[in-house]
Order: structure tokens, then sequence, then C-alpha cells
């Protein structure tokens, strides 16, 4: 079994089925690893609602096990992403955010944009996770992370437009057991994790339950409020239950539970505006005269039924449900000076999804996956806003937004296989949705003066549209298995992305009347690539090329010209081509060395994107000192925003047998990102423009012979590296340069006993 856990190179097999197997809790192969005399072992991946070899999968993706994810030392999705080529997941400069990009192509999503969808979808045992400040799920009893780049909207459906991160727990079983650790590190870190598998009844009711607490002191001095940003209070909770009452009937009940309070670090002030507040170039330093927060709640559930018939054919069916909310109170003017705060930002979404699938058995020549889906969500926001008497004393009070946008929609779908040959497969798939989504506005303040002075209507807004959307996506393509060890598949497939409404500033006339919605947008993607398996198993080789054409692109921009100071507004403004390759490699050239090398290349660039509003003051960059202040540019050609050419990560791990029949395990990660513009970066400013850099993880540690308990030692950004995660010239009051800077070296000791 130690084999087993080495890292990220040893692939874990997985038999836990979504469709088409019965994932049980007496299956004995649910969840467990399938030792090898030698080589790699395999994965069984579910990303087609089928249980399959991932090597046997026409699709780009990577795959972790919980082994893997524990030897990267991974805490949540934005810990593994340096280990996935062609995906990028800063930190976010608003609270609960997700800066997620994926080959290329994003579009930045804060909570305050209700009426705004990620270009990715994230699940967890097959729910959609709705909105990005729930998606940074804690990784702990998690059987396995998948992650599919690429539009996956036939089987996963909209929003998947740049692929899909779909997380699946571990289920219960029949063996009682635990596992107990703690963490202890530098920032005055503290971690406990718990887990416990509990039989009831053999072979029909078992249970699954952990939990974990996290936290530590920040790594950024706020000089003005002498207190620390960037600090950890994380409690997560996860309860399964399984219930197997006949061998061809289960049931899963899952329960996650989140709550994270931190102080957030946005930004710092590295430049001098016109307007008198504080600012240096000293990283990991801010001046704010407000203490930002983020008060993060979120509950889930879902429900899993799976029935295998007599004649193999298998139904499953999902019910979710997700109740999550964060509250963001924001130092608007990001400074020491007394202007603009948000007291209140609560962003909330409930929604409720289900799915039914039905899955033929493997015939002769052809199987299939067809199903139903429903999906309805209601997103709110809350916020009061303070206009200092400092800014302007004529209009100084509080300002009230309510606004609320809910979805409805509804989809039905079939993905097929043919095998025209034993060898050569034809595939293919179709998906229909229909969507709705309807908004709601109530703007107030006290006094009444303050919200006309902004060009912001007061009460209760008429909406004059509601968005209704219909789409049809599909997938098509060829996969040849060359011989028993290589195949190689070639694909062309779509997605779309639904429409949206304005609602990330406040509402003002301007976006009322003209700029209220945004059209879907869309992709056609075209890729092939080759998966293999040599040396008997020792090297696994997975390869792929792609083009991406998207569409009516939403992006966000800065408008100077709605309302009194402007305002940040979706558009339909851009088409993106996006072209690159991902190549993965792992080996065992002996059995205690692993090596792998993950390579990620983009080059992903606007093919049309005009209009586009210039943030710096007159006299600046892209601008031809005419003084005017609604000055725009042509930004047709510019690199895309957080969308490095190259993405590298490299692992080395190596086990040494001790003579008490222990082990000491030692594993290197390496991860490299070259430079790109910063999520505000479309204009291409050479101050958007993040630099590229390394880091170096290490952990390393002794396992006792039974593999009981461990002792390791860990360090993330061994080398202490101080780099830039984000730059951006920003126009709020004053133009100013603001920074963040990625987390300084931490390290420490984690101790764990399995019982």
């Amino acid at each position: 079994m130690k084999e087993a856990k080495r890292g990220m190179l040893v692939c874990t097999s997985i038999a836990a089925a979504l469709a088409g197997t019965i994932g049980s809790v007496h299956a004995q192969d649910a969840g467990q690893s399938v030792d090898r005399p030698a080589g790699l072992d395999v994965i069984v991946v579910t990303a087609t609602k089928r249980a399959e070899n991932i090597q046997d999968v026409p699709i780009s993706m990577s795959a972790f096990s919980a082994a893997q994810i524990e030897d990267t030392g991974s805490q949540n999705l934005q810990d593994l992403a340096s280990s996935i080529p062609n995906l990028v997941y800063p930190s976010s400069r608003e609270g609960g955010g997700a800066d997620i990009s994926i080959r290329g192509v994003f579009q930045q999503a804060q909570p305050l944009q209700i009426g705004f969808d990620n270009g990715y979808g994230v699940y967890l045992d097959g729910v959609y996770m709705g909105k990005h400040f729930s998606v940074n799920q804690d990784l702990g009893e998690i059987e396995r992370v998948e992650v599919l780049r690429g539009p996956q909207g036939t089987l996963f459906g909209k929003n998947t437009i740049a692929g899909a991160l779909n997380i699946v727990s571990k289920r219960p079983d029949n063996e009682f057991g635990g596992r107990v650790s703690a963490d202890f590190g530098n920032y005055d870190l503290r971690r406990l994790r718990a887990s416990v598998n509990v039989p009831i009844v053999e072979d029909v009711l078992a249970v699954r339950a952990s939990v974990s607490g996290t936290e530590r002191d920040g790594f950024v001095c706020n000089e003005t409020l002498d207190t620390n940003l960037g600090n950890i209070d994380d409690f997560n909770g996860r309860v399964l239950v399984g219930y197997t009452p006949t061998p061809r009937t289960a049931a899963y009940l899952s329960v996650d539970h989140r709550h994270s309070i931190t102080r957030h670090y946005e930004a710092e002030n590295a430049e001098i505006g016109a307007t008198n507040y504080t600012a240096d170039d000293v990283p990991y330093t801010v001046y704010r005269d407000f203490l930002d927060r983020n008060d993060l709640m979120t509950f889930g559930s879902s429900l899993t039924i799976e029935h295998e018939f007599e004649n193999d054919f298998a139904f499953t069916s999902i019910t979710g449900y997700r109740d999550d909310q964060i509250d963001a109170p924001r130092d608007v003017d990001g400074s020491d000076f007394r202007g603009y705060t948000r007291n209140e930002m609560l962003i909330s979404q409930e929604l409720f999804t289900q799915e039914f699938r039905l899955a033929s058995p493997q015939f002769e020549r052809f199987d299939y996956v067809a199903g139903l889906y429903y999906f309805n969500q209601t997103n709110t926001r809350n916020e009061v806003a303070q206009v200092l008497p400092t800014w302007i004393p004529a209009i100084a009070g509080f300002a009230y937004f309510d606004y609320a946008v809910d979805v409805e929609s509804y989809a039905a779908f079939v993905h097929s296989n043919f095998h025209i040959t034993d060898d050569l497969t034809l595939f293919g798939g179709l998906r229909y949705t229909d969507e709705t989504k309807e908004l709601e506005v109530n703007q107030t303040s006290d006094p009444v003066t303050i919200l006309p002075a902004f060009g912001v209507p007061f009460g209760e807004a008429v909406i004059p549209t509601d968005i209704h959307d219909s789409e049809v996506s599909y997938t098509a393509g060829l996969q040849y298995h060359l011989s028993d060890e290589v195949m190689a598949y070639g694909s062309v497939s779509t997605g779309y992305k639904s429409g949206a409404f304005n609602v990330g500033g406040n509402i003002t006339n301007g976006v009322l009347q003209n700029e209220l919605t945004v059209d879907p947008e869309s992709v056609i993607s075209y890729e092939a690539g080759i998966k293999s398996r040599l040396f008997d198993g020792r090297v696994q080789l997975n390869g792929a090329i792609f083009l991406l054409n998207y569409d009516d692109l939403q992006v966000r921009v800065f408008d100077p010209s709605v309302g009194t100071i402007g305002s940040n507004v979706l558009k339909n403004a851009a088409s993106v081509e996006s072209q690159g390759f991902e190549l993965e490699i792992s080996a065992t050239p002996t059995d205690a060395l692993l090596l792998s090398l993950g390579i990620g290349y983009v080059d992903s660039t606007y093919s049309s994107f005009e209009g586009v509003p210039l943030q710096r003051p007159a006299g600046s960059f892209g601008d031809d000192n005419d003084g005017v202040i609604d000055r725009r540019t042509d930004a047709t050609g510019n690199r895309v925003p957080l969308a490095p050419e190259w993405t590298v990560n490299a692992a080395v791990g190596y086990d040494v047998p001790l003579p008490n029949q222990g082990t000491w395990r030692s594993r290197l990660d390496y991860s490299y990102l070259s430079e790109h513009y910063g999520a505000d970066g479309s204009t291409n400013d050479p101050a958007d423009l993040v630099p590229g850099y390394s880091l170096i993880n290490l952990r390393t540690g002794y396992e006792s012979p039974d593999e009981r308990y461990s002792v390791y030692l860990w360090a993330k950004n061994l080398t202490d590296e101080t780099e830039l995660e984000e730059t951006r010239y920003i126009q709020f009051i004053t133009s100013r340069l603001q920074q963040r800077y990625i987390e300084p070296r931490t390290y420490g000791v984690t101790l764990a006993f399995e019982f």
C-alpha cells in the first residue's frame, strides 16, 4: 500500500461510479487502491458519468486521489491548482472570489456580481456549486478530484464553457476506522482534522463523518488599524450516509458545512495619487481605515440514488440543495482616507438541482447515457454603503442597495459511443438547455440626495426585460486504440455561458436604459490528444493540443461614462482565440522513485475587443495627451488577462526503507507561471503585467511500518519568494497603482494517527 500513497504520480483505482455501476456500501473496490507489482496504478474516473479508466477517456484531464492530494500538501482547490497544467487560480481581490482561468480564458467574477456566472463549473458529489464564493472546497475526506479542460457542455451543462472541476467524497464502507491529524506552523498555525467511518448494519448502512478547524495569523500588517490581514479562521464538516437495502440499490445522503471568518488582503497602494493618503512600496503593508472582512457560511446537501435493473440498465437520481452566503464589508477607497466604505455586503445563493440519468449496459457496438436536469437558484445582494463627510460633505450619509436574481433552467442530454471496430469508437452527444433569469432592484439612501448625485435611481426600479436563453451544445469525435497501451482521439465540442445582468456595481440610470443585460457567450473547441502507458506501466504520458474560439465574451470593464464617477459593467465586447497544449508525464523508474512533469502552453488573445476604457489618468500609457477623461483603446490582439503562456509543475518523490520496516518519505514540488497580465489587464497596460515566478514546496517525514502513524515536516514557498500575484492601475476617486503579493514562506509539522 505504500506505493499507492506516494504522491501525485501514483494513480489510485477508484471504482465508485455515478452511472452504469452501483457504488454500494459493501462494494469492496469503492475507494480502494489496486496494488500493482510494479509501475503506476490505474485511476478510474467518472467524468463521462460512467466508471472508466482515465486512459480510455477522450478528454484532456488531470485527476488526483486522496493520497496524492495529501502528498502535495493541498488543503483546498486553490492549493491544488499549481499541480494542473493550464489552470491558474490566484487569490482574488474580493473576498470569496474565485479568479480561475482554464486554457487562457478568464472573466473576473466578484461576489457582488450576482447576475453573472463563472465560465467553469465546480461539482461536489454531482451537484453544481453555483456562485464562486462557495467553490473553494476543503479537500478533507475527498476520494478524488477530476479537472476537465475545455467545454463540457454535453454532460455537465451550462457555464462549463472553459472546463469542469469534479469533486467526489469518500463513501462509507464496512470497516470501522478513522484518522486524526494536527498541523502546527509559523504565523501561529493550528489545524486539526478528524474523520471516522462507522458501519452500522453490515452491507446495508454506514456513516462517514469528518471535521476540520484551522486558525492562523495573517501575514500582512495594516499599519493604520494595527492588525494583520490574510489570516485563517475556518471550520469544515462533512457527513455522508450510505444505505444499500438491496444488492442492486444504493442511496447516499451527503451534508457539508463551512464557516470561515477572515480579514481579507485585497491589495496594497504602491503609488500616491491626487488624494492625501498613505502608500509605500514595502511588501505586506497596507494603510486602510476600515477592516475588510469575509464572513463565509456555506451549507449543502445531496441525495444520490442508484439502481441497477435486471437488464443491466442503471438509473441515477441526484438531488442537490445549497444555501451559501458571504458578508464582505469593504473599504471601497482602499486607503486611510475617510471616504467611502461598504459597512455590509451580504451576498447569498439558494439553489436546488435535480438530475435523472439512465445509463445503458455495454452493448456489442454501442452504449449511451441520457438524462434530464432541473436548476433553480435565487441570488441576493444586500449592501449598506457609507459616504463619509471627509469625501463629499454635502452628500454624506448611508445608501442601501437590495438586489435579487432568480434563475430557472431545464435541460435534456444524451451521450453515446458507437464502436465501429474493437479499436475505433465514434462518440457524440447533445444537450438542450432552456433558462430564464429575472431581476429585482431596490435602492434607497439617507439623505435622498446621495443616489441622484451618482446617477442612481431612488426606490424600486422598473426592470424592462428578463433574460431568456435556449441553447444546444454538442460534442463529436473519434478515438482509436493504436495498441493496448496507446489511445489517440480527436473531438469538436461546443459550450455556452448564460446571459447576465449588470449587477456588479450600483444600478445607474445609464445601466437601466442601455446596459442592463448581456447576451450569452459561446465557444467551439477543437482538440486532439493521446494517452499512453509504456514500459510495463512504469511510464504514463498524456498530451493534448487544442484550439478554442469564443464569441460574445462577457467582459468586465470600467466605463467612466456610466454614473458620476464611472462604473464597472459587463459587455459582450470581445471574442477570443486560445490555442496551446498540455503534456503530463509520470514515471516510476524504480519502486522507490516517482517523477512527474506537467507542462501547459497557451496563446490566448482577443481577436476582437474595441472600445476598452483606459484606467490611467490623461497623459499616461495609451493616451494621446489630449486630456479627455473618457479615453478608450482597441484591445484587439492583446493577451487575455490571467493567461500565462507557460504553466509548469514538476515533482520528485523518494521513499527510503528504514531498519524498523518504517519508511522515510520525501517529496519536492516545483511550479512556474510565466509573466501574465492581472485580472484587470485587458488593455495590456504595463502596470498590469505580473512577472513570472517559481515556487518550491517540500514535504518529508516518517511513516510507521503499519502506516498507522506519521510525522511530516513541510514548507510552502520554501525559498521565501516575495512575488507579485496581481498588479493593477485603478481609478476610484484618484488613479493609483495597487499590488498584491503571494503568501510568504509557511512551514510546520503534521502529526497523524489512523485507527
